[in-house]
């Protein structure tokens, strides 16, 4: 294979798809708010090849598609947990928020405050049949984000991109942080990518009356994109390999790290698929100039 992989305004998943067949994406934390951005994961969602089965307690019905089932299910540990539903829907949390650290931080508290809560089952992500053989993981659960995974290490077997939310400061209290999230997934098989997202808020002077300056210098919170490790890369099979090149390539751009998979494609089954990659991007790149 030495012409294009892809074309303008074709996508790299699109172009795969035949030979990396069905693509299964999870979403755990999947409401979405007024003005919020399309999730990471939509330039492979929109493929033919994939399917999403996302998740999110605030759903009130189960809904199924041929191509999206949703679930009404709060992912944890199995055992009943406090819903601490707070003023602003997207920070509510398994979780009580940290009011000693999110008092420091301007209209951080206010957004954080709860309002109602609640005793709610929770689902180990493990236990469900609708998640097997999932291709890429998106988790968005305000701080409980270790209490879903570590009940779901059989099911990252397979996953080959984690797309989660992770914090700086703990914002709730006994979450982990970004370190530690980091620590756990590289146990399972998986390094950090990159950042995106970044959440960020003004530090209130002492007296907690006002914050000085313009800027939010101080990052919070971020999404952060875990790809599999360089010796879990080695033991992947080609359609992994494929998949990992187009998720990575449609969803972050990260062209380097998608070449990287389909050369070793090449060097097992002795394919053209990274010349056919470096082609499709420089024409790519030749007609934006």
């Amino acid at each position: 294979m030495t012409s294009a992989l892809f074309s303008a305004g074709q996508t790299m998943m699109d172009a795969v798809s035949h030979l990396v067949g069905p693509v299964r994406i999870i979403d755990i934390g999947a409401t979405e708010y007024d003005g919020g951005a399309p999730p990471s994961y939509a330039p492979i969602e929109a493929s033919s090849a994939s399917t999403v089965v996302a998740f999110d307690p605030s759903l009130d019905l189960e809904e199924t598609s041929s191509r999206r089932t949703v679930l009404p299910f709060a992912l944890g540990d199995g055992e009943d947990h406090v819903l601490h539903e707070c003023a602003a829907p997207m920070t509510s949390s398994l979780l009580l928020p940290n009011d000693d650290v999110i008092s420091r931080f301007e209209n951080l508290a206010e957004l954080c405050r709860v309002v109602t809560r609640s005793t709610i089952a929770t689902v180990r992500l493990d236990a469900l049949p609708e998640v097997e053989n999932a291709d890429f993981l998106k988790i968005d659960v305000q701080g409980a984000t270790l209490l879903v995974l570590g009940h779901g290490v059989r099911t990252l077997e397979s996953v080959l991109v984690v797309h989660t939310e992770v914090e700086f400061v703990p914002i709730y209290k006994g979450q982990p942080l970004f370190g530690e999230v980091s620590a756990f997934l590289s146990q399972c098989g998986f390094e950090f990518h990159h950042f995106r997202d970044f959440g960020a808020a003004r530090q209130l002077a002492v007296s907690r009356e006002f914050a000085f300056g313009h800027s939010t210098s101080r990052h919070l919170w971020a999404d952060a994109v875990f790809v599999p490790s360089e010796e879990r890369l080695k033991m992947m099979s080609d359609r992994q390999l494929l998949l990992t090149a187009a998720i990575m390539h449609d969803c972050y751009g990260a062209q380097d790290f998608a070449h990287a998979c389909l050369t070793r494609v090449d060097q097992k089954s002795e394919t053209g698929f990274a010349e056919a990659y470096r082609s499709a991007v420089l024409a790519i790149e030749a007609r934006v100039q």
